[in-house]
């Protein structure tokens, strides 16, 4: 289920202080089909526990992860990858959260969890959650080793000590300072204001100019726990301004509204004022109406809906017009995300993913032998910087990017004909020849293909896309059937340094279309093939029946048929 917090930079004008790093997620299990098993420690018998994708049992649109205990100390592996450059100390708490069930043994059990087969947390028997609602978990990474935290990599191993029962995690992530929603509300981003900041100023007047007759100040929230922020005007026309840094590849147009509570001081000029806000000094909008005595002095939540387009980086003012003793505190800002729009993708079309919904820095699993085998992290396209890739690094053999792949309702694999991804491979010092490899590709970790004479993928520097048939894959009947699968695929070498792209399945008679060409003698007799298709280099089919002068502009055209049974294809070129 998506609802981890993100807690982002925050600087008032004038202020220099990090709020929080950012949350790194480990596992929500969205992307993962219904089914999947994850693999499990157990101390005793291989039987003694299983941990499999399962619906999110009080959200079941959402998903999560279905752990089943027959013995004690059993625990789920999940191998982590941080972003590049990113190691644990880089965070400050591991969190997730837990759903049971009440099956089996009673929830006061010990929690235990391990790094690299080191012993992290051991708790005692305590309760791990109420019956039937999600409970968060929240451990501090402060106590690590030197060696832990300065992985990158790592193996992190969490489970219940039962005898016998079963319960739910999910959104198992690594965090700043910051809690959990519980339980399966969308992303968002927040600042709370709970970090220590130091006194600056942070007041405006309507041109966005600072002034010196008001104060922002954190300090301890009236009538709840933690800090707000405490803004106080010196005259008319101020606001109170934030400027906001969003995560890395995020842009406002990314969210579709600001929530923020606000408490008005009991003393001071608060009453009957419209309070107003604006974005990059942006028109004033209307947010709220303070009415008498009954509006002072108690928390209220205000919403803004969010139309506005933007960058990384935006100011955010609020304030209302007073002559003096304006008095207000606001706490818990956050920005909720919209809903992703990837996956699924819209009938009819390809099933394509081109990273560019992503953040930079976010981790793709990968079919590996051991967590430090390889990486699969989304960077700039290397050819454009204004796009986006995945960039897959390996330090042993058969370690491939691996993608969880759920197909649009009613559609099977048998409804496509062609897989294809964009590889890009660029000079590398530790290889004499990075681009002479052997291919591979499995589907649900069953191997399909295998190149083992080393060819030649790509040209260096330059995007070359890799297209497969069915016929290729030798895919089988109960294969063409499934809706939902793992592709784990790339260059098997213990030096890799490359990037993928546009990762596509193609639908017959349909949506965008890369077709494998082989090249057959210009003399090929096509009027002995049946179910003849022509595209363009666009990979775009046309509505004729051959290439000709007279049926087709000048250039390159494929023509797709079938002779005896085999799928053929081949260039024809057409001059005038």
């Amino acid at each position: 289920m998506k609802k981890t917090i993100f807690l982002f930079v925050m600087a008032m004008l004038g202020w220099n202080a990090n709020i929080a790093a950012q949350t790194f997620t480990i596992a929500d299990f969205e992307s993962d089909a219904i089914g999947k098993t994850y693999n499990v420690y157990t101390q005793y018998y291989s039987t003694d526990g299983k941990a499999t994708v399962a619906a999110n049992p009080s959200k079941p649109a959402q998903k999560s992860l279905h752990v089943e205990v027959e013995n004690y100390n059993v625990r789920v592996k999940f191998n982590v990858t941080l972003p590049q450059g990113k190691t644990l100390a880089d965070y400050e708490n591991l969190q997730f959260d837990s759903y049971w069930t009440l099956t089996g043994d009673a929830r006061y059990k010990q929690m235990l969890i391990y790094i690299n087969e080191t012993e992290f947390v051991k708790s005692g028997y305590d309760m791990q959650g109420d019956a039937s609602v999600w409970a968060p978990h929240s451990y501090s990474l402060s106590g690590l080793s030197t060696a832990l935290s300065g992985l990158n990599s790592f193996e992190l191993q969490i489970g219940i000590s039962l005898s016998s029962g079963d319960y739910y995690l999910d959104d198992i992530r690594l965090s700043g300072s910051g809690g959990s929603s519980g339980g399966g509300e969308a992303s968002y981003y927040l600042i709370d204001f709970d970090a220590t900041l130091p006194t600056a100023k942070g007041i405006v007047n309507n041109a966005g100019t600072a002034v010196s007759s008001g104060s922002a100040v954190v300090e301890a929230a009236p009538g709840r726990t933690g800090n707000a922020l405490h803004a106080t005007f010196g005259g008319y026309e101020q606001n109170l301004q934030m400027s906001i840094t969003l995560p890395a590849g995020k842009t406002l147009s990314d969210y579709e509204n600001i929530e923020l509570d606000i408490y008005y001081g009991t003393s001071g000029d608060n009453t009957y004022k419209d309070v107003k806000y604006s974005l990059n000094n942006g028109t004033k909008t209307k947010i709220d109406a303070t009415s008498g005595s009954s509006s002072l002095g108690v928390w209220k939540t205000l919403s803004i809906p969010l139309s506005a387009t933007g960058g990384n980086t935006f100011t955010f003012e609020i304030g209302y017009n007073a002559p003096s003793g304006a008095n207000f505190y606001i706490d818990n800002f956050k920005m909720k995300e919209k809903a992703g729009t990837v996956n699924p993708p819209t009938p009819g079309a390809s099933v394509f993913e081109d990273f560019e919904t992503k953040s930079i820095g976010d981790v793709y699993d990968m079919k590996r032998w051991y967590p430090e085998d390889g990486s699969a992290t989304v960077v700039a396209d290397p050819a454009n910087a204004a796009g986006k890739s995945v960039h897959v690094i390996t330090s042993n053999w058969d370690a491939f990017l691996r993608m969880n792949i759920q197909l649009p309702e009613g559609k099977t694999l048998n409804n496509y004909e062609t897989f294809s991804f964009d590889i890009y491979i660029g000079n590398n010092s530790n290889d004499e020849y990075p681009n002479y490899k052997n291919l591979f590709i499995y589907l649900d970790d069953v191997k399909k293909y295998e190149e083992n004479d080393y060819p030649k993928q790509a040209d260096i520097a330059t995007w070359t896309t890799k297209t497969f048939t069915w016929e290729q894959l030798a895919l089988t009947n109960e294969e063409k059937a499934k809706t939902n699968f793992t592709l784990a695929f790339g260059m098997s070498t213990d030096k890799g340094d490359y990037y993928i792209d546009n990762v596509r399945l193609t639908e017959k008679d349909g949506g965008e279309t890369s077709i494998p060409v082989i090249n057959l003698p210009q003399n090929m007799d096509w009027s002995k093939a049946t179910n003849i298709q022509v595209y363009n280099m666009n990979g775009q089919r046309l509505n004729i029946a051959f290439p000709t002068k007279n049926s087709c502009p000048a250039g390159l055209y494929i023509v797709k048929g079938q002779i005896e049974g085999k799928t053929i294809s081949q260039k024809i070129l057409i001059t005038k």
